[in-house]
């Protein structure tokens, strides 16, 4: 279903939607939408354009270029294929006007589908760089969950199954600087340290492939959100208008 960004009685409603079933949210009452990528408002069977938050869309796609499909979920996702090489590769969404959140509480959702056991993965790095690790979540051949960040190197946390919906949940704590990971609603993590100090605050998720040489899968991202407690000034304009004002 398409959701724009919105004012802040719907976004309360949606949160709770959202939130619904998965147990209490660290959020407070009042969080900002800052990331929204549902893909039904976007051309079937085409690759995926890169206009980034306000267009529902990744910023870069290069070199997978995922294409938009009608399933395996039952509204359109996000098809990405594994070209077998030896190369990590992924796409980045940044979140809402370039956001990088310096403080308060982060909530990232995702549904997934992994067609094939290879190596995925899914990162959540500062806006326009991959320095800073707040969280690495690696989906392996074997059918294994490992889970890396500054802090840990890198530890097995479950397993994942294919052919079916997984649902993804990581909630940071920017104040702290720690995070937790759950999964289908149960926590496979918490509260765990992710290191640092870091020169910048979260502000982008990576979803792709490991660069595993030996198996070339296929995985289905569908209902990306994002939600934070506290928002920063934007870092460009995102309105005509504001663009004007910025260079008078």
């Amino acid at each position: 279903m398409n959701r724009p960004y919105r004012g802040l009685a719907a976004l309360l409603a949606l949160a709770g939607a959202m939130l619904l079933g998965l147990g209490a949210s660290p959020l407070p009452a009042v969080a900002e939408l800052i990331l929204w990528c549902d893909f039904d408002d976007q051309p079937l069977d085409q690759p995926i354009g890169a206009g980034g938050a306000a267009f529902h869309q990744p910023v870069e796609v290069l070199p997978i270029e995922p294409v938009v499909r009608t399933g395996p979920f039952a509204t359109p996702s996000l098809e990405h294929v594994d070209d077998d090489d030896a190369n990590a590769e992924y796409t980045r969404y940044r979140f809402l006007n370039d956001y990088e959140i310096t403080e308060g509480q982060i909530e990232i959702e995702m549904n997934l589908w992994f067609q094939d056991l290879d190596q995925y993965i899914v990162a959540v790095r500062e806006p326009f760089a991959n320095a800073s690790r707040f969280a690495d979540l690696t989906f392996n051949q074997f059918g294994a969950i490992w889970y890396g960040d500054g802090n840990t190197s890198s530890v097995r946390i479950g397993d994942y199954t294919t052919g079916t919906t997984v649902h993804l949940e990581l909630r940071l704590d920017v104040d702290q600087g720690f995070v937790t990971v759950l999964l289908d609603g149960v926590e496979l993590l918490t509260e765990e340290p992710w290191g640092g100090p870091f020169a910048h605050g979260p502000g982008s998720i990576l979803v792709g492939f490991g660069g595993n040489p030996v198996t070339a899968g296929t995985f289905y991202l569908d209902d990306l959100h994002v939600q934070a407690s506290v928002v920063p000034t934007p870092v460009t304009p995102t309105t005509w208008a504001d663009l004007k004002a910025a260079h008078r």
